[in-house]
């Protein structure tokens, strides 16, 4: 065996350790259930744009991506940028209804 082949063969090892790693990582996120604060948050959110005044729809976005940001468990679930999101269009939605019925 010459050194080219000793080097291949460490490779070898070392791409099948991270083929390993990668499917234990899928399997872990298949095993996750969704943040689901965040998902009604993101849910509530986009709703709040299609409803005339939806400003009820708007806070209630914000409480629950709010909600799904603090009580968020990373070794247990997934769909923390639900809840982000879900927030941020909250306020946007909040912040546009005020600028039109103030008329700023």
């Amino acid at each position: 065996m010459g050194k080219n082949d000793v080097e291949k063969e460490g490779m070898l090892e070392e791409a099948k350790k991270e083929v390993k790693e990668k499917e234990k990582i899928e399997k872990e996120d298949i095993s996750k259930k969704i943040n689901l604060y965040g998902l009604f948050s993101l849910i509530f959110s986009l709703v709040s744009f299609f409803i005339g005044q939806g400003y009820l729809a708007g806070i209630a976005a914000i409480v629950l991506g709010i909600f799904g940001i603090i009580k968020f468990d990373k070794e247990k679930q997934k769909g923390k940028w639900m809840a982000k999101l879900g927030l941020c269009i909250g306020i946007f939605n909040i912040i546009y209804i005020i600028i039109t019925v103030l008329k700023i």
